[in-house]
């Protein structure tokens, strides 16, 4: 218990968010709450903005990494799509090591009750894909 009121107190003093807007996605026949945030990572001198998806009783369904830069350069970019009753992310690492990913995908599936469900998660390594999940 101490340990983990130790830990969010130190979480806290290093990351400072800031709350951009909210918008309203529609997946299928469900809605979901989109909050673009920003937050920035004292230790790295990283600023990193990103779009969240809650349901409207507040539960967090998928999240995405828009956009993470220090000073002028960009070191991963996301984007998203609305395909049917699917939510489809797509990151792209700008600067990376050989050995690293230069893009993922992960494809949420909404259940019959609206919920967003993790389908699969592939990284690509110079074109060549590996199926997380």
């Amino acid at each position: 218990m101490l340990r983990t009121l130790l830990l969010s107190l130190l979480a806290t003093g290093f990351i400072q968010a800031t709350h951009l807007q909210d918008e309203t996605i529609k997946i299928g026949k469900f809605s979901y709450k989109a909050k673009k945030s920003e937050v920035f990572l004292k230790d790295e001198s990283y600023t990193c903005k990103w779009l969240s998806l809650y349901s409207f009783r507040g539960e967090h369904q998928a999240g995405l990494l828009l956009e993470g830069k220090r000073n002028d350069t960009l070191f991963v970019s996301g984007t998203y799509r609305v395909d049917s009753n699917r939510f489809i992310t797509r990151n792209y690492y700008h600067y990376r090591h050989s050995f690293e990913p230069d893009s993922s995908i992960k494809v949420f599936v909404q259940n019959v009750r609206g919920k967003l469900e993790l389908q699969s998660f592939v990284e690509y390594l110079d074109g060549k894909a590996k199926k997380i999940k």
